[in-house]
This record gives C-alpha cells, structure tokens and sequence, in this order.
C-alpha cells in the first residue's frame, strides 16, 4: 500500500529529472572516498522513496537491499586463483554501481509522477517543443505498449496460442499504430500551443532543495577530487 504524501508530492518531478540527469555523471566519474558516499546517498535516494510507491514497496526495499550489497562486495577485493571472481567484481562494479541506480531512478520517476506533472515540469523547465512533444510521447507510450501486449498475450491464449514469437507480430504493427494514435491526441491537446493551462501545480519545496543540494555535493566532490 503506497503513502499518498510520498508516493505523489514528496519531491517535484524537477528534482527527480535532476537527479536522472546527475546520477550517470556521478557514477562513471566517482574516484574518491567522500564522492563514493555523496554518490550512494544520491542513488539510495530514489530507492528508498520508490519503497512509498503503491505496488513498488517490494521492488523499492529489494533495490535498496541489493544496492546496499553492491557496493559493500565492491569495496572488498575477490581473491581466487583464476580470474573469474575477478571477472565478477568488475561486471558487479560496472552493472551494480552505475545503471542499476540510474534504472531504479528511471523507474521512480515514471511510477511516481502522471503525465500531466510530467509534462508541466518540462514547461517549467523552459524546454523546446520539438523535445516536449516526443518526451510526452515517449512517457505515455511504454504503459500503453505494455497494456497491449497483456491484451494480445490474453488473446492468444484464448485461442489456444502459447507460441511468444507470435505475440510479437501483432505487437510491432500495434506499436507503430499506438506512436501515430499517441502523438496525434498529445497534438490534440494542445502540446504544442504557446499558451497552456495545466492542472497540477509543481512546487519546490524543502525536501527538493535537500535533495538538490545533495547533487550538487556530490557534484562538486567528483570534480573536486577529479582536479586534484
């Protein structure tokens, strides 16, 4: 069961594109012992509150969990005869520590924000049309893919099709109609217009300014020790 004052209005989709936007820097470029903290604080961050989302408090404690035990296994070298657990720790130190957050961040963002926020932080955010439009697009388009492709599985095996490689057929032609169908009702709305009005109503509030200046720490010890 999701917290509505978490799950919703916790932080300003801004603050959670910001943080989508910091994290890949923060993980390819950690070096040191303090940027290596500020940077797991950042990661665990999305984590933690994709814990409050309604249907994510399992996958959001098991990510903070398995985050955890990332980074401790890291920070303790593999000592074996071959070079297979050595193997190992670099595929864990790769995959573990620099897309896994960067996912789970991902995944925070879509389940925690509608689209209307969504696409009200883009405007806030002063960003062109020409990306708005297809950032909307492609926000609205995975749930929508995903709907299809139950629909499709439900059907053939109604018809007594258990086959996957069948699915993707009517998958692919349906996933070129739905962008058209996406992008022409997102026009019809009115995305494109100079003057909109929006119903949800972003604020900044502590919490995102905390968050915010957590980045930025983390920011300025990666450059910090990247100059020294």
């Amino acid at each position: 069961m999701g917290y509505p004052g978490l799950e919703k209005g916790f932080l300003d989709p801004r603050t959670k594109l910001a943080v989508l936007a910091v994290l890949p820097v923060l993980t390819v470029c950690v070096s040191g012992f303090w940027s290596m903290v500020l940077t797991a604080a950042v990661g665990l961050t999305p984590m933690i509150l994709l814990s409050f989302v309604r249907r994510c408090a399992t996958a959001g404690i098991l990510s903070v969990l398995c985050y955890a035990g990332i980074l401790i296994c890291c920070q303790y070298e593999l000592n074996g005869d071959g070079g297979g657990l050595q193997l190992f720790r670099l595929i864990l130190s790769m995959f573990g520590t620099v897309l896994f957050p960067c996912v789970t961040a991902a995944v925070y963002l879509k389940r925690s924000t509608s689209d209307s926020a969504f696409i009200c932080a883009l405007y806030k955010l002063h960003f062109p049309g020409f990306l708005i439009i297809p950032l909307a697009v492609i926000f609205r388009y995975f749930p929508v893919l995903a709907g299809e492709y139950r629909r499709i599985t439900l059907a053939l095996r109604q018809r007594g099709i258990k086959k996957i490689t069948q699915r993707f057929v009517p998958l692919i032609v349906n996933a070129v109609q739905l962008s058209s169908e996406i992008a022409a009702a997102a026009l019809l709305r009115g995305i494109d217009s100079p003057v909109r009005t929006q119903v949800d109503e972003n604020r900044m509030c502590l919490q995102d300014w905390l968050v915010l200046l957590l980045c930025a720490a983390a920011l300025c010890a990666v450059l910090t020790e990247k100059l020294m």
